[in-house]
């Protein structure tokens, strides 16, 4: 598993928090694992969103827009796997607080 934060667009009433999330593993020599591994890493992404979708009493609700991307790295070690942007939308309050007032 591995998040990265991304482009995060401001607009006057909100902050889109935006993470990529990829989910890799392994391929065995000849591949023989590689439908395995694709499946299960595409079960995992379905299984984060939903259990970030579930969550309760926070401050922050998901832009429900994915779009989950296979991935294969082929390199020292080798590995399939699936990628996504995952969006948290939190409310933006413009108060006194936010910038520091010099007197």
């Amino acid at each position: 598993l591995w998040v990265c934060p991304v482009i995060t667009p401001i607009n006057d009433r909100e902050i889109l928090y935006t993470y990529r999330v990829l989910i890799a593993d392994r391929i065995s020599d000849g591949r023989t694992n590689a439908v395995e591994v694709e499946s299960d890493t595409f079960q995992m992404c379905l299984d984060l969103i939903a259990a970030a979708d579930q969550q309760q009493d926070v401050e922050w609700e998901l832009v429900p827009t994915y779009a989950i991307e296979p991935v294969r790295e082929e390199m020292k070690d080798n590995v399939d796997g699936h990628m996504f942007d995952i969006i948290f939308k939190v409310d933006l309050n413009y108060d006194e607080c936010a910038i520091p007032k010099i007197n």
